[in-house]
Order: C-alpha cells, then structure tokens, then sequence
C-alpha cells in the first residue's frame, strides 16, 4: 500500500470510502431497527425481527466477509491502474468534487437513512409496493416496485437523488471499483485490435444514473457513446 505515493493515496482514499459506507449502512439499519421497535412500542405489540438484528447475529462474519472483498477489489482496481488499463478514479483527484463537501455528504447521508427505513419497512412488509407508474410497456418489476422496494421504484427525482448513495453504502463503498473492472475488457479489446477509440461508438445500457459512464468517458473522452436506461429519471 505505500510502495509509492499513488499507491499510498489510492488505499487511504478508498479506505477512508470503505469506512464511511460501512458507517452508513450501520445507521440506516440502526434508525429502521429503533423505529420498528417505537412503532411496536406504541402500538402494544411485538416488534418484527428486523434485518439489523438478523446481521447483528453473525456480525463478525459476515463484516469480515465483505471487507476481504473489498480488499480484493481495491487490489485488483490498483493493479489496473498501475499497468496503465485505465486511470486513477477522477473524482478521487478532484477536490472541488461534492464528495469533499461537508453539507452535501451530510444531506445525502440523512435522505438515505430515511430512505432506509422506509424501504426495509417494505421488503419486512413483503406486501404490495405499487408506485404512481404504471405501463405495459415496461417490465412488472418496474411497475409493481417489489425488486428493491425502494421509494418510486425507479421512477421519481427523489429515487435518482439516492440511489448511487444507496447502492455505494450496499457495497460498503466498492462500487466505483467494482464497475470499472468493466473497463478492462474493453481496453483489452481496443489494445489487441489496435482500435482509436475515436472511431468506436458504445451504449452502456441500464446505465442507471450514469457513474460507470463518468469512468468510461474519462478514460476514453474521445469515444462516441451513450447512456440508455428504462428510467427518465435516471437519465436525467
């Protein structure tokens, strides 16, 4: 890790992102464990079993367990970057990005707890989860909102605001380097057919709300591509 000084800078970055999502995902299920408790509380019944309480019964384990997947992600991301597939994270060197900003880190982090309980209360719940959208011309899992249980399903400027937080904290904040291992079988591509990256075009589908598309175009800047997702809202 301090072989040099972008190793050093890419383990503390990550490191320090690992333990802030892991930190987050503890308070979103700490704040759903204690609201189904006071909800139980006032209502003179027994609370639920809740998913806090299901982690907390083999919390070593299963912590241990996705942190050594976070290690060997992050090894695997770093030796990428070291063999020259692709670059470091941009937004890791950028420090006007908003992920450096106190007031947006905390606003965020409190729109995902409540996020959190409302969509654990759902899937506890396992009942009906119909949001406002409603086509046949779109998958069912979109329509009935019963894949995730998030708020809207997919389908609201609020459920976009969240779901790269969301998702991020669900990794224990190895998501960016999980996607970017998508990167290497494209640059091997480029590399063995001796391909300008200028003359390709590429959809990146189920984009979501774009963030591997962030990695792919800063890698590749003059490449022709675009983001195709089921949601407007994603995309917009």
């Amino acid at each position: 890790a301090l072989a040099d000084a972008e190793s050093a800078a890419y383990w503390a970055y990550h490191l320090g992102r690992t333990g802030f999502f892991l930190g987050a995902a503890a308070s979103g299920a700490i704040a759903h464990h204690l609201s189904t408790q006071l909800r139980a509380l006032a209502a003179g019944s027994s609370p639920s079993r809740t998913p806090f309480q299901t982690l907390s019964a083999n919390a070593s384990t299963e912590l241990s367990n996705r942190l050594y997947e976070a290690l060997a992600m992050f090894q695997q991301d770093l030796a990428a970057i070291k063999q020259g597939v692709y670059k470091l994270p941009w937004d890791m060197t950028t420090i006007s990005h908003r992920q450096y900003n106190p007031l947006f880190v905390l606003s965020k982090s409190a729109q995902f707890v409540a996020e959190g309980i409302a969509t654990l209360n759902r899937r506890m719940s396992e009942g009906s989860a119909d949001n406002w959208f409603q086509s046949n011309l779109y998958p069912k899992y979109y329509a009935d909102n019963t894949f995730h249980y998030q708020s809207d399903g997919w389908m609201s400027d609020r459920s976009a605001s969240v779901y790269e937080f969301s998702t991020e904290t669900l990794f224990f904040g190895r998501q960016d380097a999980m996607q970017r291992s998508a990167l290497l079988p494209l640059s091997q591509h480029i590399r063995e057919h001796g391909l300008d990256p200028g003359s390709m075009r590429v959809m990146e589908a189920c984009c979501g709300t774009g963030r591997f598309h962030t990695f792919l175009k800063d890698n590749f800047p003059s490449m022709s591509t675009i983001c195709a997702d089921l949601s407007p809202f994603y995309l917009a």
